[in-house]
């Protein structure tokens, strides 16, 4: 089988990537050893050398011409790296320096197609030569993208409390609307299970813990005024056909989150 120069450029610039990873940032690095539009994940460390919890994606183009200060890539790669979940770094490895350089894949950027239907991604070969002060960088993209998970299903419980304050203040006196409150009761399951999501990565990640205790009080808040408002109105005797009101008025919401 031949084992063309191309192929052999490829496999050293993945190499050196993975080599450079490991001395200079002491951080695990991982190639995938297969074609998926990432060549290799890296896992964040902190400045201890313990693990974040958090993981950079990473698709490397190697080059052995001097100078070369820009790379093509398919548009398809690109969308599949903004829909990733992971800060996507695209790596420039020049073979002739021994150098590596780092181009952040920005989600809210439109990157222009070429008249041959490629994306070229630039390279400022002195601002983006990957050192030991890349660190804080990667850092911050990889805290980033986690920040955005979390707030994603902050976001979702924080909308469920207000579509409960909303249905309260449009209370018509001694007659609530009884199927718009029982759904937000059945609702508490579902949002419930994306502040433990919220929570978990928390933990792990160890960003965004003062929203997430203001998502768990607006959460209690809203579900204790819905409790009051069920109870009050005999909920359980007209909309209680399999016990899911009266289980409801039995939790305690009564309680505030300041860890």
């Amino acid at each position: 089988m031949l084992y063309t120069l191309k192929k052999a450029s490829g496999d050293a610039g993945e190499y050196f990537f993975a080599y450079k990873i490991a001395s200079v940032l002491k951080w695990p690095c991982r190639l995938t050893g297969i074609d998926i539009g990432i060549d290799a994940q890296v896992e964040v460390m902190d400045e201890k050398q313990f693990s974040t919890g958090q993981f950079i994606a990473l698709q490397v183009k190697a080059t052995s011409k001097e100078e070369k200060d820009h790379v093509y890539v398919n548009p398809q790669n690109v969308e599949y790296w903004k829909d990733l979940g992971l800060p996507v770094y695209v790596v420039l490895v020049d073979l002739s320096k021994a150098e590596m350089y780092l181009h952040f894949v920005d989600p809210q950027i439109t990157y222009p197609v070429t008249p041959k239907g490629q994306v070229r991604i630039d390279f400022d070969l002195a601002e983006d030569v990957f050192s030991e002060d890349s660190v804080d960088d990667l850092r911050e993209k990889a805290g980033q993208s986690a920040a955005s998970h979390i707030d994603d299903y902050l976001s979702n419980v924080l909308d469920g409390a207000q579509r409960i304050k909303d249905a309260i203040a449009a209370l018509d006196g001694n007659n609530p609307d009884g199927q718009v409150l029982c759904d937000l009761v059945e609702e508490r399951h579902e949002l419930r299970g994306q502040l433990d999501q919220a929570t978990a990565l928390v933990e792990v990640f160890k960003v965004r813990k003062a929203a997430l205790v203001n998502a768990k009080n607006e959460f209690n808040e809203s579900y204790a005024d819905l409790q009051d408002i069920v109870t009050n109105h005999n909920f359980a005797t007209y909309w209680d056909d399999d016990g899911e009101i009266r289980r409801f008025s039995r939790e305690d919401y009564n309680r505030f989150f300041s860890n």
